[in-house]
């Protein structure tokens, strides 16, 4: 039940954040775009806070007539879940979603059309000759001569795939995974003692799922300065 209720409250106020943070941003009139970045961090903490620990303190505060031993196991089931299944499958879902995201858009853009890329895709049809037939008629770049020719086409393809995938928005995200991991650990490690191994397979995991997402499947990120990770 506890499980259930926290994946329902995780989507609940993933829904909420996107609603009400702009709203609230909006009102606080921040002056600069770090300032409000600052804020956007913060609140979206305070919101995944809730709804990724709601499962832990809801177990650990219900009142209940149950033995303090079998509090103590649901909550060591509940870390198991949270340190090894769910972020195995979080992962998993960083991978392919972009990959797949990216291979849609490619079919819409090849087919013309949502329904005709989304069948080409459950036919696992390959994309190659339709995209170079595309390429060759809509997304020349230049006109020139025959010698230009093949340089044109060979930059072009490429940067229209790398157009068709996701975008990197900031390492907000990524930061925010790990600040949550962090956290399970620290103050339910007493129930479940392998977190810490757990976690410590889990960022490097990430560490290298992050690379692959970022040279692989996502758009080049534009670089920005930076003197600390900021909030």
């Amino acid at each position: 039940i506890a499980s259930a209720a926290t994946t329902f409250v995780g989507v609940f106020f993933a829904r909420l954040f996107d609603v009400l943070v702009p709203r609230l941003n909006a009102l606080e009139n921040n002056r600069t775009d770090d300032e409000e970045e600052n804020q956007v961090i913060i609140k979206s903490f305070f919101f995944y806070f809730f709804s990724s620990y709601f499962a832990m303190f809801s177990i650990m505060l219900y009142p209940t007539t149950t033995k303090s031993v079998t509090v103590l196991k649901e909550l060591a089931n509940q870390m198991l879940f949270i340190s090894v299944v769910k972020p195995t499958l979080q992962n998993i879902q960083e991978l392919m979603m972009p990959r797949v995201k990216a291979d849609i858009r490619k079919r819409v853009d090849l087919t013309g059309g949502c329904c005709r890329a989304l069948a080409s895709y459950l036919c696992c049809k390959g994309t190659e000759s339709l995209t170079r037939s595309h390429l060759d008629n809509n997304h020349r770049c230049c006109e020139g001569n025959d010698d230009n020719d093949g340089f044109t086409q060979k930059e072009g393809e490429r940067l229209w795939k790398e157009a068709q995938k996701e975008t990197y928005s900031s390492t907000a995200d990524d930061y925010l995974e790990i600040t949550l991991q962090f956290g399970f650990m620290c103050m339910f490690a007493t129930v479940f003692p392998w977190s810490g191994v757990a976690a410590l397979f889990y960022t490097v995991l990430e560490l290298r799922i992050d690379a692959v997402k970022l040279t692989h499947f996502m758009q080049r990120p534009a670089a920005r300065t930076a003197q600390t990770i900021g909030a």
